[in-house]
C-alpha cells in the first residue's frame, strides 16, 4: 500500500485505495495493526484517499477469504475499483530458511507460497458481474527477504516493524516462534525473541 500510494502521489493521479481487512477469532489484533498502517500512509501520503474496511468476523480459513471476496465483490458491484491488488509473497527457499517447529497450535507454511503465483489473473466466470475484475501480485515472485529490502530502500523499516505484525497467536500476537515470526525474523535478520516484545 506504501507503494502505491507512491506511485499515486509521484503521478498525481486521483485514485482511491480501499484497503480490506478481515480479523477473525485467531487474529483480532490485526484490525488494531492495519489501522496503524493506514494511519501512517496517509500521513506520509496526505494527498491519497484511503478508505480503511474492517469486516471482523468468527470464522476464519476460506471462509475468512469469502468475506474479503464478498467486500471487493460489492466494491467492483459500485463501479468503485477497477483492480484488487494483494501483498502475497513467496516462502523463503528452504536452503536459507529452516523453520523451527514449535510443536503447537500455530499457523505452518502454505504450501502454495513455494513457488511463484500468477502475478495477475482475472476472477472465475462463476464470480458472475465480477468476473473479468484483474487481481494483481506485485511481489508474487519475491519472498519477504525482498519486501525487508524494499523497505530499507525507502527508509521505512523501523517504523513498520513497529506498527505491524505477522504473528496470528491469539493471545501475544507476537509470540516468537510461530511460522509467521520466524519468517519476519529471517526477513529482517532480527532474533526471534526480540518480537515478543510490544
Amino acid at each position: 500500500m506504501y507503494c502505491l500510494a507512491e506511485t499515486i502521489t509521484k503521478h498525481n493521479a486521483k485514485t482511491k485505495i480501499y484497503a480490506i481487512t478481515t480479523p477473525n477469532r485467531n487474529d483480532s489484533a490485526s484490525g488494531y495493526y492495519a489501522g496503524l498502517v493506514v494511519a501512517f500512509i496517509k500521513r506520509r501520503f496526505p494527498k491519497v484517499e484511503i478508505e480503511h474496511i474492517v469486516s471482523n468476523m468468527f470464522r476464519s480459513g476460506g471462509l475468512k477469504a469469502k468475506e474479503s471476496n464478498k467486500i471487493i465483490y460489492n466494491l467492483y458491484r459500485q463501479k468503485k475499483i477497477q483492480v484488487f491488488m494483494d501483498g502475497v509473497t513467496m516462502n523463503p527457499k528452504t536452503d536459507d530458511f529452516v523453520f523451527i517447529d514449535p510443536q503447537k497450535r500455530y499457523t505452518k507454511r502454505i504450501p502454495e507460497r513455494d513457488t511463484p503465483l500468477k502475478r495477475e489473473e482475472i476472477f472465475p466466470e462463476e464470480w458472475g458481474d465480477i468476473a473479468g475484475l484483474q487481481k494483481i501480485r506485485p511481489w508474487n515472485n519475491i519472498d519477504k527477504k525482498g519486501i525487508a529490502e524494499i523497505t530499507q530502500q525507502k527508509n521505512i523499516t523501523t517504523r513498520l516493524l513497529f506498527i505491524t505484525k505477522s504473528c496470528t497467536d491469539q493471545i501475544q500476537y507476537k509470540c516468537g516462534t510461530c511460522w509467521w515470526c520466524q519468517e519476519r525474523a529471517w526477513a529482517f535478520n532480527i532474533d526471534p525473541k526480540r518480537l515478543k516484545l510490544r
